[in-house]
């Protein structure tokens, strides 16, 4: 998965994958503003959690398969 913050403010944002009930926090993974990134989305796993540091980000998520 294509995980895109398009900057606009310097919060930063974390993630974490799990099932239906997933709750991310502060530890989690971070996804600075202004950056792309590519996660392997761990088996069995449906949903991804977002939180932001402070302020509000907007994060983009993108399927896909390959290489």
């Amino acid at each position: 998965i294509l995980v895109t913050s398009p900057g606009g403010s310097a919060t930063t944002s974390f993630i974490k994958f799990g099932t239906a009930l997933v709750e991310a926090t502060t530890t989690d993974t971070p996804i600075l503003a202004g950056t792309v990134q590519v996660f392997t989305v761990p088996p069995g796993n449906t949903h991804v959690a977002a939180i932001n540091s402070t302020g509000s980000q907007t994060l983009y998520f993108t399927g896909g398969d390959g290489e």
